[in-house]
C-alpha cells in the first residue's frame, strides 16, 4: 500500500525494548517508501529502548523523558508537533496487521463526522480480545464491586460496560475503543483538547472519547483492520503501582464527569464490597491449584482497591 496521507502515529514506550521494535517493524511492512510520521516517546526506559530506536528505526522521530511522566503528557508531548490530519495513538506491545492504517485512514476519510476509530484487536494466538466499552457508570461499579459482570458477561444489563453481548466482528459506532490503538482525527482534537493530564494512566482514553461524543463526534470500531495486542507490559513491572493507578484514575474519572458525589459513592461502594471481593479471592484461590505469585497477586489486588477507596485525592 502506498503511505497513508496526513498521518501521524505517536508510540509511548515505558521499558518495553522488545515490544516497540516489533512494533515500529510492523509499520515499516505497512508501507511502500518511507513510514508515515511515527514519534517515539520514551518515559524513563532504562532497558536500552532509546538506543534501538536510534539505531535500528531512525526514520521514526524520538523524544527522550528522564523519567516517566504517565502517558497521557507523554502522548501530548509529541501531539503538540505531530503534523498528521489523522493521529494513531498506538501502544508499543501492538503489532499493525497488513492494511491496518490504509483501512482506518480509508474510513476517516469516507466518514467525516468520524472522530476517532478503533480496530479489531487479537491476541498473540489469533483470537479476538474485546477492546469496545461503554462508558462507565455507577451502575456498572456496582455489577463489578458484586462480579455479577462476570458471573453472567452475556447479560445485556450486567454485562453492558464490557459490551459481552456483542462478538466485536461486526462495523459498529461505540463509546470507547481500547486506547492501544486508537486513530483521532486531528480537528476533533482541536476541538475537545489533547488528554487530560490528570489522569497518569488509564482513563485517559475514556475522558477524550466522552469529550468526543459530547462534542457531536461519532466513534467507530472497524473489525476489517487489525492489530495483535501482547498487553501487560507495564503492568508486569509494577502491578501493584499499576492496580493503584487504576483505581485512582478512575475516582477523578467520576469526579471530573459526575461531582464529588459520585465519586464518594463510588469509594463506599469499594469499600462496602471488600468482604464479598475477599470471599471470592479465597474461594477462587481454594477451587484450583495457584502459585504461590499468583494466591498474593490476588489478594493483594483486593487489598489495594481498598486502601486506594480509603485514600482521597
Amino acid at each position: 500500500m502506498d503511505q497513508p496521507a496526513d498521518l501521524s502515529l505517536i508510540i509511548v514506550n515505558w521499558n518495553a525494548r522488545q515490544r516497540l521494535g516489533e512494533c515500529l517493524a510492523s509499520v515499516e511492512h505497512q508501507v511502500r517508501g518511507p513510514p508515515p510520521e511515527t514519534w517515539v516517546v520514551d518515559n524513563g526506559s532504562t532497558d536500552g529502548s532509546v538506543e534501538l530506536v536510534e539505531v535500528q528505526f531512525p526514520w521514526a522521530k524520538l523524544l527522550v523523558n528522564r523519567e516517566n511522566l504517565g502517558f497521557a503528557r507523554a502522548n501530548n508531548q509529541a501531539l503538540s508537533l505531530a503534523q498528521g490530519r489523522y493521529v494513531l495513538f498506538l501502544n508499543p506491545d501492538t503489532q499493525l496487521l497488513p492494511e491496518a492504517l490504509s483501512i482506518l485512514t480509508r474510513f476517516l476519510d469516507h466518514h467525516p463526522r468520524t472522530g476517532a476509530v478503533g480496530p479489531q484487536i487479537l491476541s498473540p494466538e489469533g483470537r479476538i480480545q474485546p477492546s469496545c466499552r461503554r462508558f462507565p457508570t455507577l451502575s456498572t461499579v456496582f455489577w463489578e464491586a458484586t462480579a455479577l459482570d462476570r458471573a453472567f458477561p452475556r447479560h445485556r444489563l450486567l454485562g453492558r460496560y464490557l459490551m459481552g453481548d456483542w462478538d466485536h466482528q461486526t462495523l459498529r459506532r461505540v463509546d470507547q475503543p481500547m486506547g492501544a490503538c486508537l486513530m483521532v482525527r486531528r480537528a476533533a482534537l482541536d476541538q475537545v483538547g489533547p488528554f487530560d493530564e490528570r489522569f497518569f494512566l488509564f482513563f485517559e482514553e475514556v475522558d477524550l472519547c466522552r469529550r468526543l461524543k459530547w462534542a457531536g463526534w461519532d466513534i467507530y470500531f472497524v473489525p476489517q483492520a487489525q492489530i495483535i495486542h501482547y498487553g501487560g507490559e507495564s503492568i508486569r513491572q509494577n502491578y501493584w503501582r499499576t492496580a493503584w493507578l487504576f483505581h485512582s484514575s478512575r475516582y477523578k474519572y467520576f469526579r471530573k464527569h459526575f461531582g464529588w458525589g459520585q465519586e464518594w459513592l463510588v469509594r463506599v461502594l469499594m469499600v462496602a464490597s471488600f468482604p464479598w471481593q475477599l470471599l471470592l479471592r479465597i474461594g477462587l484461590v481454594l477451587s484450583r491449584p495457584m502459585q504461590a505469585d499468583k494466591i498474593a497477586r490476588h489478594f493483594s489486588t483486593v487489598l489495594v482497591q481498598l486502601v486506594a477507596a480509603l485514600w482521597p485525592g
